[in-house]
């Protein structure tokens, strides 16, 4: 009998650039060995073999065609991850891995490799354009220029923060003063 892997998967879509029109696949399939991957534009069949004997088996009929010659695999312990380019140019993001409608229980997003549909384009490489909505705010005032003489050096407190101050001593004996005498 074969089990079926959990599969996650994530996309990027590029209307210019087929390098950057691509599915991303994971089959958490642990401990494989020598796993077969057979594709076809509009499908895959993944079969995997485990080391203590166990096999994997899963059949995915694509919401829309691939390239199959641009397929790459690559297997470790955890799993076997793909990579596939979608056939047509598009900015749009498939809605959904599988043709069939509705929720496939071992079909999952794989948000660490997900990216907005409206962020996929947005270039990080200036780390300030990443803070939307701080126009104008001076990060200077972070740099320490405040008046450290102001401050309490760490030294002089008292680190004993258990033995009681002379404060404590002097509200004791108000309280003292101010309760009524045991013989009264």
């Amino acid at each position: 009998m074969h089990a079926t892997p959990e599969v996650k998967w994530a996309q990027r879509s590029s209307e210019t650039d087929a390098a950057k029109n691509v599915l991303y696949l994971t089959f958490e399939a642990p401990n494989t060995v020598d796993p077969k991957v057979d594709v076809t534009a509009t499908g895959l069949l993944f079969n995997a073999e485990t080391r203590a004997g166990g096999k994997y088996s899963v059949t995915l009929e694509f919401y829309k065609e691939v390239e199959k010659e641009s397929l790459k695999v690559h297997r470790t312990d955890r799993g076997v991850f793909l990579t596939l380019q979608k056939k047509e140019l598009g900015d749009k993001y498939w809605p959904r891995l599988v043709k069939a409608p509705g929720k496939c229980g071992y079909i999952r997003t794989d948000f660490d490799k997900w990216v907005d549909e409206d962020e996929q384009n947005v270039r990080t490489d200036d780390f300030s354009s990443q803070f939307g909505g701080m126009d104008g705010f001076d990060f200077n005032g972070f740099s320490g220029n405040g008046d450290a003489e102001d401050m309490p050096k760490l030294d002089d407190m008292d680190s004993d923060s258990d033995a009681p101050s002379d404060m404590d001593d002097e509200s004791r004996e108000d309280k003292k003063d101010e309760s009524p005498e045991a013989g009264d």
